[in-house]
């Protein structure tokens, strides 16, 4: 995946901020966010879609304008292309696989869903 570099220019400056108040360092949590968001978007996963749609909401609520998955994935770094697809176009689809397997099992992504879920509670 190419990332327009004006475009993350102005998406991505807003997010570090926002993210800027967790205890980890803003380019960390949105590695993480990035792995979670591929890992939901490239394994069909709806309901963790949607915990990182609640996560971003959380840091976006003073802004008029919340991040669109679109501009999220504008904003996932190189690095996380280049874990998934590490010999890039000839990378092995099964590893592919279970990378976002794995990404999608971590603590972080697993905490997102469960708020996905708590977020749609009546």
């Amino acid at each position: 995946m190419q990332i327009d570099s004006t475009a993350a220019r102005y998406v991505l400056w807003p997010a570090l901020i926002l993210l800027s108040a967790c205890s980890q360092s803003p380019q960390d949590r949105l590695e993480e966010l990035g792995r979670c968001y591929t890992a939901g978007l490239l394994l069909h996963d709806g309901v963790l879609l949607r915990g990182v749609e609640v996560e971003l909401a959380k840091g976006t609520r003073d802004l008029k304008n919340g991040i669109s998955p679109t501009e999220l994935a504008m904003l996932i770094p190189e690095r996380i292309h280049d874990e998934l697809y590490p010999t890039g176009s000839s990378t092995d689809p099964a590893y592919v696989t279970r990378k976002l397997t794995q990404w999608a099992d971590t603590s972080v992504c697993q905490g997102l869903k469960q708020q996905a879920i708590d977020a749609d509670k009546p």
